[in-house]
């Protein structure tokens, strides 16, 4: 029988190769705020291409974080924009909330992962990117993205002083539910979920 998840989904729309390490962090944010997310460092091999694949993925989500740097990555045969350009337009079309950073014009950068000077449709995705959805900033240090303003305005103010933030993962889902720093928000002190458990650990003789 199927179960219906109790949390909300959000996808994080990305090159990979030069964002790595800030998409741990975004991603980290989004499980300590209770969200599911089903990040492509968990995909395995498919046979769908990349395109369809990473779209189908967005199916369900309710939030898209976008992080846009000086690259616009992979383009699928046949295609003209990137992967991420085409998850960003399935957000779009799918109404999914779109939370966008963009790396900062003067930030310290790898050379490498820079395509600002032969890439003139990078460029125009960056300025018109800014133009419709606003962007706020982020630097090479992942850190330099926090979620927290945005998180807040998505949930809505707290206004029951009865309500609490519950601290506990579960067995019931993926590994990044069940450390002891995962977070669910907005929830009452009565709130029961098979998403909230506890852990048996065994010591050392």
């Amino acid at each position: 029988m199927s179960r219906k998840n109790p949390y909300k989904k959000a996808f994080v729309s990305s090159t990979f190769a030069d964002l790595k390490d800030h998409r741990a962090h975004v991603i980290e944010q989004l499980r300590n705020a209770g969200f599911f997310v089903d990040p492509m460092e968990n995909w395995t091999a498919d046979t769908d291409e990349p395109k369809q694949f990473s779209q189908d993925r967005m199916e369900g989500c309710d939030l898209c974080v976008l992080l846009v740097a000086f690259r616009r990555g992979c383009i699928p045969e046949g295609e003209t924009r990137s992967i991420t350009q085409l998850e960003y337009e399935a957000a779009v079309k799918r109404a999914i909330d779109i939370v966008p950073f963009m790396l900062d014009d003067d930030a310290l950068w790898r050379a490498k992962f820079d395509e600002r000077e032969k890439d003139d449709e990078l460029v125009t995705w960056r300025f018109n990117l800014r133009k419709r959805q606003g962007s706020e900033f982020f630097t090479h240090a992942p850190h330099s993205i926090d979620l927290t303003g945005a998180l807040g305005r998505w949930f809505g103010p707290v206004k029951s002083a009865d309500m609490r933030v519950i601290r506990g993962g579960s067995w019931n889902y993926e590994q990044g539910f069940q450390r002891s720093s995962y977070r669910m928000i907005k929830n009452s002190p009565s709130h029961r979920s098979s998403g909230i458990g506890f852990r048996l650990a065994q010591g050392t003789r």
